[in-house]
């Protein structure tokens, strides 16, 4: 038995039964595609410029500021006091339930000398307000950082100037930094992640309201000793969905693209069938849909009547940043349909708000 379903004996009798739609599944789970990307911005910075598509050039110490990519980053050196020098993403999006996730590092030959800066931003004049909040990262010298936050909102949302959080280099990769804004609260969170792969948060949730977003990456000190100077860096920097209210979409088909399920000769019956080569049918609504960790640890597991699209939440995921490598995993009932693996390099992976097809043969 499946599922209380009667089971047949061979591929003859299967076959037999149908006369109409598509041939019985065979093999299961067969290959992936994405079909609609959720993040918004990425760049790994392996071209050999910086790319005009993705980002504005904001230049505004030419004599004092280089800026360049090297071997996967966006590097800033700068002397001196300085303005705003660095990359701004041009196209700012109708969408303010973001991440903003990237990672940067700075040295300076005088402590503090300059502020190399992580920002999410509205300022998408006329469709949003410039408020903005930003994680401003320093060298203090003898192998410490210290980050901070700085924000431009209406007076009385932010309340943490002076707040920071100084950690140990653990090593010369630098500091994953975040920022996430819940679109549901309009609260701004910051975080960094420090060596032992331990998040901080940076302030307290900032109050931001915004029409659209987009990011910057700078670095700047008008302050700074005139013989200052201090070299700072980025890398892997992306604006995704926020995975607390973004699931992502899975849709099942056929190699021609047909539904994997039959819904009768006038296409009417419900509920719908699917059928299983030598195994007997079930219905849509006894097909298990998994999501798991590249590991094995399933992340969440759904069923529906949805006529194959199916969204994986996730609240519960134990990721915190993404892109991820992730596995889905499909059965009808106790039925294995197989599995595919998502796999995860560079900035390309998982993200939140993905949409992928999955075949079955």
């Amino acid at each position: 038995m499946l599922l209380g379903i009667a089971m047949v004996t061979g591929c003859a009798t299967l076959q037999a039964q149908e006369t109409h739609g598509p041939q019985p599944i065979q093999k299961g789970l067969v290959s992936w595609e994405l079909r609609d990307r959720g993040a918004q911005l990425m760049d790994d910075f392996s071209a050999a410029e910086v790319d005009l598509e993705r980002w504005r050039i904001w230049h505004m110490d030419p004599d004092d500021v280089t800026m360049a990519i090297d071997d996967g980053r966006f590097i800033i050196r700068s002397r001196g006091p300085i303005a705003h020098n660095g990359l701004w993403s041009p196209n700012a999006q109708k969408f303010k339930d973001v991440t903003l996730v990237g990672r940067m590092n700075i040295a300076s030959t005088a402590p503090e000398a300059h502020n190399i800066l992580l920002h999410l931003c509205g300022g998408d004049s006329p469709h949003s307000p410039d408020h903005w909040v930003e994680i401003g990262m320093r060298d203090l010298g003898g192998n410490q950082a210290r980050f901070s936050v700085i924000a431009a909102v209406p007076t009385g949302h932010f309340s943490s100037w002076g707040q920071q959080v100084d950690l140990d280099r653990g090593d010369e990769d630098g500091f994953l930094t975040r920022v996430s804004l819940d679109g549901s609260t309009n609260l701004c969170t910051t975080d960094v992640r420090d060596s032992s792969g331990q998040w901080h948060a940076i302030a307290d949730p900032v109050l931001t309201h915004l029409r659209t977003t987009h990011c910057e990456i700078k670095m700047r000190d008008a302050n700074a000793d005139a013989d200052a100077e201090s070299n700072g860096w980025f890398e892997d920097v992306r604006i995704y969905p926020r995975a607390a209210s973004h699931p992502v979409m899975v849709r099942f088909r056929r190699t021609d693209g047909s539904h994997i399920f039959d819904r009768g000769a006038g296409g009417h019956e419900w509920p719908p069938k699917i059928r299983v080569e030598g195994k007997g049918e079930g219905t849509l609504e006894e097909l298990v849909v998994e999501l798991l960790t590249e590991d094995g640890t399933v992340v969440c597991s759904v069923q529906s009547n949805n006529l194959g699209d199916y969204m994986l939440p996730l609240d519960d995921a134990p990721w915190d940043v993404y892109p991820v490598a992730a596995k889905v995993r499909l059965r009808l009932g106790d039925l294995p349909l197989g599995e595919v693996t998502i796999p995860r390099e560079g900035l390309e992976g998982l993200y939140p708000d993905d949409v992928y097809d999955l075949t079955l043969e």
